[in-house]
């Protein structure tokens, strides 16, 4: 079995959507798919089902997904014990992100593997919920969100920035009398935007 064909399919797995995973694996659709059929065909079990929001690991796609967890995280501690003898930088680094919360990510990765060339980056974006859960999961490595400093985190968090919200109301909503010292306890029970 190939560890890569492992990491797609644990991808798949991940996303419970193949055209997240090829997104986050940077792969077309078909071609991930025909990962999973060739893993499907020489396993001769049948890993996933379709649904009609997206696939689901099979009972053997469960047990696979587990053991392939592994197996991928062991040959990461593995490459990364060969690197410190080779004084090297190298290995796979998952980054996430929420939408909205990416300025300056493009360019600080962008420099990163620049300086880094031996270090492989994949970056997706997902929802605030998927992110933490794929933190949880260990499906990904950092995770870049907003939120406040004091909310709970699957992982240890830093704060990168602050970045102040604004509100934008109509002229004549009582909201806008308060100028900038509206709370956002005035917002409880009104219907709002968010990115996501």
């Amino acid at each position: 079995m190939d560890l890569r064909a492992l990491e797609h399919f644990v991808a798949v797995a991940d996303h419970g959507s193949i055209t997240r995973a090829a997104l986050a694996q940077h792969l077309t659709q078909p071609a991930l798919s025909q990962h999973v059929r060739r893993l499907e065909a020489q396993l001769g079990v049948v890993l996933l089902r379709r649904t009609p929001a997206g696939v689901e690991p099979t009972p053997a796609g469960t047990e696979l997904a587990a053991h392939a967890r592994g197996l991928l995280a062991a040959e990461r501690e593995l490459r990364g014990a060969m690197d410190g003898h080779a004084a090297a930088l190298r290995g796979l680094v998952r980054v996430a992100w929420t939408a909205g919360d990416d300025e300056g990510l493009a360019e600080a990765l962008a420099a990163f593997a620049t300086a880094h060339p031996g270090v492989r980056l994949t970056a997706t974006a997902l929802r605030t919920v998927e992110l933490d859960d794929a933190l949880r999961r260990g499906a990904i490595d950092l995770a870049v969100r907003g939120g406040p400093a004091d909310e709970p985190s699957p992982a240890d968090a830093t704060t990168l920035r602050e970045v102040p919200l604004e509100l934008l109301v109509a002229a004549d909503d009582p909201l806008a009398a308060q100028g900038a010292g509206a709370e956002v306890a005035a917002l409880a029970g009104r219907p709002f935007v968010l990115a996501e």
